[in-house]
């Protein structure tokens, strides 16, 4: 069992008290956002909420049998059970990823940003979540395009383009979406990222 090996290591190394090897039950992990909206900023619950420091490494939540301090601040993400535990969060993120993209509602393609948007050393974790070899993010068919119609498409980070240009450009992201057929990103989900401060590609690059 995963959980148990990372435990014990971390008993090993005595980043947790001895009291912890008499752990009974499994072990919780969670993750959460807001589908009507963007949160400010992500952050991280030991079933409550930690202080200012305890931000998760994308705008969402995650919940999980944290080891902290007794100020309860923050997350030492080099305890190896706690770094368990942000890996089992991205695993779950790609889960409901998957799920948004199946489900194609109207909220999905913001969903499926806050999400994917993670920073950070964290970036390395989402995109193991996907595969092993993190380069094969590039495959997956995560990021929502513009459509000349009223559909979201989905299409992998290899054939997608990010055009940056005024609302009132002659080449904007519409036209150049309908004359060539290219899968553009949506301006909401670029901008979206950008007002989390992170970069849509990141975890693709």
């Amino acid at each position: 069992m995963e959980f148990r090996l990372a435990l014990d290591e971390s008993l090993a190394k005595k980043q947790v008290p001895a009291s912890w090897k008499d752990w009974q039950g499994p072990a919780r992990v969670s993750v959460a956002i807001r589908l009507n909206r963007s949160v400010e900023k992500g952050l991280l619950y030991c079933f409550l909420p930690l202080g200012e420091e305890g931000k998760a490494p994308f705008t969402g939540y995650i919940n999980a049998n944290f080891y902290t301090k007794m100020d309860r601040r923050s997350v030492d993400g080099e305890i190896s059970l706690n770094r368990f535990f942000v890996s089992s969060a991205a695993h779950l993120c790609r889960h409901a990823i998957n799920f948004l993209i199946e489900q194609d509602w109207p909220e999905s393609p913001a969903g499926v940003v806050d999400l994917l948007c993670w920073s950070g050393p964290h970036v390395s974790d989402i995109r193991r979540a996907f595969d092993s070899d993190e380069r094969n993010i590039v495959e997956k068919l995560v990021l929502p395009t513009w459509d000349a119609g009223t559909a979201v498409k989905w299409k992998a980070v290899k054939d997608t383009f990010i055009w940056d240009v005024s609302p009132n450009s002659c080449l904007s992201v519409e036209a150049i979406a309908e004359a060539a057929g290219a899968a553009i990103l949506s301006a909401e989900s670029v901008c979206q990222a950008e007002r989390s401060g992170q970069n849509l590609l990141s975890p693709c690059e």
